[in-house]
C-alpha cells in the first residue's frame, strides 16, 4: 500500500473511524501498522487503541502509542485500554501500556474495578504479575468491597499465589466476605484453600452473617476443603459436627437432623419446633461422641441456668 504524501480528501472522520476499526479487527504486520501513524490523536484513535488492547494486537497498539495516543484514555464505562488488555489476558499489550505510563490502579467509575481485578477474575497470572510489579495495589477494593484476591479465590490458584507473594492480605474482608469464604463456598481447588491458609488466613473468621468457612463448606458439600480447614485449626461448633459424617444409610437420620436444623434457621429454632422428635435423629447416629455433643446442646438449651 502506498502511503499518501498529501492530505487525502476522503480522509473524513467517518473514513478514519472505519480504518481504525479495520486495523483493530485484523492482526496487523509491523509494516501495515505504519498506517496508524498517519492518524492523529483523536476520538477514533482512542477507540482504536482500546480495540487493539482488547484484541491483543500489540503491533497496532505500539504504533498508536508512538503516534501520541494517550495510554490511559477511558471508554464510556470508564475502562482504560489497560483494563481491556488485563481482563482479556493480553500480556504483550499490558507490558506496552505499562511502559507507556498507564496506571495499574486506575478504577473505572461504574464498579471501581482496577486492571488487577480484571486479571484476577479472568485467571490471567502473567498480566497480574506485570501489574503488581509496576505498583498495582493487591488490596484495592472495588465498589462491592472485593479485593483482587477475593475475586481470584473462586477458581485460580496461580493468581491467588501471585497476589499473596506480592503481599495481599489473606483475610481482607471489607464486605463481610473474605477470600477464604469465597474459596470454600465456591468449591475452589484445594490449592487455593491451602495457599490462603499457608499465608495466614483465619479459618474461623466469620462472615457478616456469622458463618465460618468450615460451616459454609460443610453445608454446601465442599468436602475437599474440610480437612485443610480442620488441620489449620477450624473450630466445629454446634450441629455442624453432624455434617462431618459421610452421607450414607448409617448416618441418614443424622443428616436429616442437620438438614432440619439448617432449614429451621438454627439449633434453637429447631428445638422449639421439634422438641419431641430430636432424639430420634440423635439415637441412630453412629458417632458416640457426636451423640454426647448433641445431648449437651439440648440440655444447655432446655434446662435454664441453675435448673436440674
Amino acid at each position: 500500500m502506498r502511503l499518501p504524501t498529501q492530505p487525502d480528501p476522503l480522509a473524513t472522520p467517518c473514513h478514519q473511524k472505519c480504518f481504525a476499526q479495520i486495523l483493530a479487527r485484523h492482526k496487523c504486520t509491523p509494516g501495515a501498522c505504519r498506517i496508524c501513524r498517519l492518524l492523529q490523536n483523536d476520538a477514533d484513535n482512542e477507540e482504536s487503541l482500546t480495540n487493539a488492547a482488547e484484541k491483543g494486537f500489540a503491533y497496532c497498539l505500539a504504533s498508536l502509542i508512538d503516534a501520541g495516543v494517550a495510554p490511559d484514555v477511558a471508554d464510556a464505562r470508564g475502562l482504560s485500554p489497560l483494563h481491556h488488555a488485563a481482563g482479556n489476558g493480553r500480556t504483550a499489550c499490558v507490558e506496552l501500556l505499562l511502559a507507556a505510563g498507564a496506571d495499574p490502579n486506575r478504577a473505572n467509575h461504574a464498579a471501581g474495578l482496577t486492571p488487577l481485578h480484571g486479571a484476577a477474575l479472568g485467571g490471567h497470572t502473567e498480566c497480574l504479575r506485570l501489574l503488581l510489579e509496576k505498583g498495582g495495589d493487591p488490596d484495592r477494593c472495588d465498589n462491592h468491597g472485593l479485593t483482587p484476591l477475593t475475586r481470584a479465590a473462586g477458581k485460580c490458584a496461580e493468581c491467588v499465589q501471585v497476589l499473596l507473594d506480592f503481599g495481599a492480605d489473606p483475610d481482607a474482608d471489607f464486605c463481610g466476605w473474605g477470600p477464604l469464604h469465597v474459596a470454600t463456598r465456591s468449591g475452589a481447588p484445594k490449592a487455593v484453600v491451602g495457599a490462603l491458609l499457608a499465608a495466614g488466613a483465619d479459618p474461623n473468621l466469620p462472615r457478616a452473617d456469622g458463618i465460618t468457612p468450615l460451616a459454609d463448606a460443610l453445608r454446601r458439600g465442599r468436602r475437599s476443603a474440610v480437612p485443610l480447614l480442620m488441620r489449620a485449626g477450624a473450630t466445629v461448633v454446634g450441629t455442624d459436627r453432624l455434617l462431618l459424617l459421610p452421607r450414607g444409610a448409617a448416618n441418614a437420620d443424622a443428616w436429616a437432623f442437620a438438614d432440619a436444623v439448617a432449614a429451621a434457621g438454627g439449633w434453637a429454632a429447631h428445638v422449639r419446633a421439634h422438641r419431641r422428635v430430636w432424639c430420634s435423629y440423635a439415637r441412630k447416629c453412629t458417632d458416640g461422641k457426636l451423640v454426647d455433643d448433641v445431648l449437651g446442646l439440648v440440655v444447655d438449651f432446655l434446662v435454664p441456668p441453675g435448673g436440674s
